[in-house]
């Protein structure tokens, strides 16, 4: 069975200054213009030290924050942002031959993309959430394939679910004459001690 270094993984050589030999691409370039501007080209200091700085950060955003990938991500999302569902072109940029069985079928790959109920972690006892997380640790580490997890938030509105309550509890005090049967029902939600 082979097994694929993810890409955040693989070792790149530091050449010079603790950079690797793209990143040096991208700065020996960058500092002989910032040199030439600054000291050689004749024009103000101000214009220039503003250019070299648009220059270096430009030269930044490439060597540490993968520009080039997401400089080519924004051009195909400029030429491709109205691509029919059917079209060669939506089938050259995602490479899909078929969906079966929820799984979707690559040249190279299948993917399945799997929903999960959650679970209220902050609720759960100490006991349960170390259970929770050595399970889903063993999980992780019986995988002998990439994944990739997406996860979402969303915020529910509660506030018909306690009007409703709220409604129910009244009604069921209305219903209760006798004041010691309202006691024992305080008691047993724990809203008074005795």
């Amino acid at each position: 069975m082979s097994y694929e270094i993810p890409p955040q993984l693989h070792h790149k050589e530091k050449i010079m200054f603790g950079l690797t030999f793209q990143q040096l691409g991208y700065a020996l370039p960058t500092f002989l213009t910032t040199f030439i501007l600054i000291f050689k080209s004749g024009l103000n200091y101000t214009t220039s030290i503003s250019i070299s700085v648009l220059l270096i950060c430009i030269a930044v955003f490439f060597m540490f924050f993968e520009g080039l990938q997401k400089t080519k991500n924004m051009i195909r999302y400029l030429r491709n942002q109205e691509i029919e569902v059917l079209s060669k072109e939506l089938k050259q940029i995602i490479n899909i031959e078929k969906i079966e069985n929820n799984t979707i079928k690559q040249e190279k790959s299948k993917i399945s993309i799997i929903e999960v109920t959650p679970t209220n972690f902050k609720l759960k006892t100490e006991e349960e959430k170390e259970t929770i997380i050595a399970n889903f640790q063993k999980f992780l580490n019986s995988l002998d394939f990439p994944i990739q997890i997406y996860i979402t938030s969303s915020k529910v509105d509660i506030k018909e679910h306690f009007i409703h309550t709220t409604n129910k509890t009244k009604e069921k005090i209305l219903q209760i004459k006798d004041e010691n049967e309202i006691k024992q029902l305080f008691k047993k939600a724990g809203l008074i001690k005795g």
